[in-house]
């Protein structure tokens, strides 16, 4: 039931073939993921997400031509940079040496 679900709303979201070809190893991949364990949710946000965030960059880059400087005068982008920075930072090893040891109970 959950599969043909999934292929009538493939075909009824573009109304063409592609889409059920493209459905096909997406499910795949998306399987062999879910089996390592590896989160699906952050990715479906991350795709989600993603088209809005490009086109709000795009919109930014035209108004300041071309220049990411007035991205940076407000404190608040300039906070959620660096949480963003520190956040992919943490993720290297080199850098989890560096960190407290927690202890886990």
């Amino acid at each position: 039931m959950v599969a043909v679900l999934c292929i009538l709303g493939a075909y009824a979201l573009n109304l063409n073939m592609f889409s059920l070809y493209l459905m096909v190893p997406i499910g795949i991949i998306a399987f062999v993921l879910g089996e390592m364990k590896f989160p699906i949710s952050p990715l479906v946000i991350g795709l989600v997400l993603g088209g809005m965030a490009d086109e709000s960059l795009r919109r930014a880059l035209l108004l300041s031509e071309g220049s990411f400087i007035p991205m940076f005068e407000r404190p608040v982008a300039v906070i959620l940079v660096v949480v963003m920075l520190l956040f992919i930072c943490a993720q290297f090893t080199w850098c989890k040496r560096l960190l407290p040891k927690r202890n886990k109970k």
